[in-house]
């Protein structure tokens, strides 16, 4: 079953200046015991200096999570994985062909 019901909101912390986070939350319908669910989202940044960190797992079990980026060629990124000692997390790089 697809989710329908997103809930849209700025995060706003005491004493922060408006940074303009907002967040995304969703349940999904009719879950029970022993569920799968998948979640793939895209996210799409005007300015990679604001690019936000990508967390592996949670409070929920993940059997596979992945995250790509498509940049321009010349554009160099890297990747830097904190706490993720004796874990199968990897980073491969891929270049296409210009099109």
């Amino acid at each position: 079953m697809k989710v329908n019901d997103f809930k849209d909101k700025f995060e706003m912390q005491v004493g922060v200046f408006f940074d303009d986070t907002r967040s995304t939350s969703f349940s999904f319908p009719a879950i029970t015991p022993g569920a799968r669910t998948v979640t793939d989202y895209t996210v799409r940044h005007v300015d990679a200096r604001f690019v936000l960190p990508f967390y592996v797992g949670s409070y929920v079990p993940v059997r596979h999570a992945e995250l790509t980026i498509t940049a321009p060629r010349g554009v160099v990124i890297g990747c830097k994985t904190f706490h993720a000692e004796n874990t199968l997390v990897t980073y491969t790089r891929e270049e296409k062909a210009a099109r």
